[in-house]
Order: C-alpha cells, then structure tokens, then sequence
C-alpha cells in the first residue's frame, strides 16, 4: 500500500492556496487534483503535477470551497512499482477561500 500525503493547505492570496504534503519515498512526482464537491471521485480534475512537496492552485474563486487530493506516482511497492495511489477521500484537504486575510481552513 502507498501511503498517503497528508495534504495541508494554506492561503496565497484571494484567489490562491499554496498545498503542502508529505514526501512519499521513491515517488517520481504529484499529481494535483481538485473539486468543488467531492462525492465522488468523479469531480475531482487533475490541476496540475509537481515533482517537489508543493503546489500553488491558482484563478479559485473567492469564497469558494474547494477539495484537493495528492497523487503519487510511480512509488515502489514490494519492488513493483505502482502507477500511483488511490483517491482517498479520506485524504483530502477542504479550503474555503475567505474575503478577509485569514489563512486557509483546512478539513
């Protein structure tokens, strides 16, 4: 089993955040992907790939809420090596863009 990110995000600007994750050994990069409903894994849309523990998603709307889920890929597992790891709902990170200054709110 590849473990999972632990994704954290914090506010950039009105219509940013900055997500942050744990680095999963032997990963080659991330996948980013994100929603604005996520009861199921169809709403989610890849936004992006990272080969470092950050990413900035950009052009949100303000106030808005949103779902993002990391994806490593290529991690391997009993020397096989695995496309990458599953959605895990579990393992999102809920932001909700604020008005005023302050940070991000995580899940």
């Amino acid at each position: 089993c590849v473990p999972q990110a632990n994704v954290t995000a914090k506010k950039a600007s009105a219509n940013s955040v900055t997500l942050s994750w744990d680095k999963i050994t032997g990963a080659k990069n991330y996948t980013i992907y994100a929603a604005k409903d996520d009861d199921d894994d169809d709403s989610y849309t890849k936004i992006g790939t990272s080969k470092t523990t950050t990413f900035t998603a950009a052009n949100l709307t303000e106030g808005a809420d949103y779902y993002f889920l990391v994806k490593a890929n290529k991690v391997k597992v009993g020397g096989k090596k695995k496309a990458s790891t599953a959605l895990d709902r579990n393992n999102d990170v809920y932001v909700t863009l604020y008005a005023t200054k302050r940070e991000a709110e995580n899940k």
